[in-house]
């Protein structure tokens, strides 16, 4: 706050006198100055001063609020415009992706039905129902706060669907799936393991059987940050691993890539496995 005792012509021609002012300052930069003007002489006193400066500290606080506000608006339109241009990116990956795992399957369906044996063609096929279901998790993966996400219920009863038309609904499948959401180096390998193990009841389980049933649940604990998958059939049990299959050996290495456990519970009356990972590392 200063008094000016020397001023302008164009005071003078007002008959101003007197005149206080306190600058607008914001983060050491003058923004403005506040001034406040009289036309008789010692028009101001202390107390005048110090509301005067008052006054200019409420501005320049006004002032930097509506700065910082505009700096956030700014911040949250080029998030925006960068979330957009993310979403863009994603779908054109997506559609290019979608288009190789097409290509994958068609190659893989040629071979099949080239295929010198049963064997060999029973191999693709197997093949080709891991790479189908490594696409439909492309296919659903959504963002969430830009991360690439799935919902693990989705996934997990579209693959069942999916198992279930390829059988041309000879065989049922009763669900109980609780949506969480996973990122996909969880969700692809998770997928795989139902498929497997699903193929496997139906394979060795269930085959030709009426009252034959497959069950599928999935559960999350958050006490934990756990999921389990488990499925179970009604069969006759596990035997001997025939010579050359994989077994539970694909099962147990796709639980590894997940830092999960497999457990197996076989007998006369069934079979139950169940797979235990972290939903997050």
């Amino acid at each position: 706050m200063i008094r000016i005792s020397r001023y302008s012509s164009l005071l003078r021609d007002h008959g101003i006198v007197s005149l206080l002012n306190a600058p607008i300052a914001i983060d050491g930069v003058v923004w403005g100055v506040m001034e406040v003007d009289s036309t008789r002489p010692e028009a101001f006193d202390e107390d005048d001063q110090r509301f005067l400066v008052a006054f200019s500290l409420i501005l320049a606080l006004a002032v930097r609020h509506r700065q910082g506000q505009s700096e956030r608006e700014s911040k949250a339109e080029e998030m925006g415009r960068r979330l957009a241009q993310a979403e863009t990116y994603m779908q054109e990956q997506n559609h290019r992706v979608r288009n190789y795992f097409q290509m994958i399957l068609s190659i893989l369906g040629s071979r099949s039905r080239r295929a010198a044996s049963g064997q060999a063609r029973t191999e693709l096929e197997e093949v080709m129902e891991r790479v189908t279901a490594i696409g439909l998790a492309h296919d659903l993966l959504t963002v969430e706060s830009g991360q690439s996400v799935l919902d693990a219920a989705t996934y997990l009863d579209a693959l069942c669907l999916g198992i279930e038309r390829s059988m041309a609904d000879e065989v049922r499948i009763e669900r109980d799936l609780e949506p969480v959401q996973l990122r996909p180096d969880r969700a692809v390998p998770l997928g795989l393991i139902l498929n497997e193990l699903v193929m496997n009841c139906i394979k060795y389980a269930v085959k030709e059987r009426p009252d034959a049933f497959i069950k599928v649940r999935f559960r999350s604990d958050l006490g934990t940050a756990e999921a389990m998958l488990s499925v179970q059939d009604n069969g006759p049990g596990m035997g001997e691993q025939r010579l050359g299959s994989l077994g539970l050996r694909l099962v147990r290495s796709l639980a590894g890539q997940l830092s999960g456990r497999i457990t197996v519970d076989s007998s006369s009356a069934g079979t139950l496995v169940t797979l235990i990972f972290p939903m997050i590392e």
